[in-house]
């Protein structure tokens, strides 16, 4: 990964910024936005003019480069991150039994500090 987009998500994701949601990138909340950890890397993106901003319908739906629900592949290409599921492992009580995607450790409700904590020791 890109040692300088790493950097800066985990920042991010410590910062208090963003509020945690799951199962989509971004999706509104009762108190703002809720942003997956992915969701967090896209805005990252956006700042850095990698991609435009989201496009928000009124139904909430919410689409980085065309996509709600996964990482886009100018997100992924531009952070280095070629594989297509990011594994992750040992995302709680140090199991280390199988990999799961950065993903599916945020939808299982696995805060951002320990997120930031796996993409530091393992991207």
């Amino acid at each position: 990964m890109n040692p300088l987009v790493k950097r800066q998500w985990v920042q991010a994701l410590r910062s208090g910024k963003y509020l945690q949601g799951r199962n989509r990138l971004c999706q509104p909340g009762k108190t703002g936005l809720l942003f997956c950890c992915l969701g967090v890397l896209c805005e990252i993106a956006v700042q850095n003019g990698i991609i435009n901003p989201p496009i928000r319908k009124e139904s909430g739906e919410v689409r980085y480069d065309g996509d709600m629900f996964d990482l886009p592949r100018s997100v992924k290409f531009w952070a280095g991150m070629n594989n297509v599921d990011v594994k992750i492992d040992g995302w709680f009580s140090g199991s280390k039994d199988r990999p799961h995607t950065l993903g599916s450790i945020n939808d299982a409700g696995i805060g951002f500090e320990r997120i930031a904590e796996l993409i530091e020791q393992q991207l």
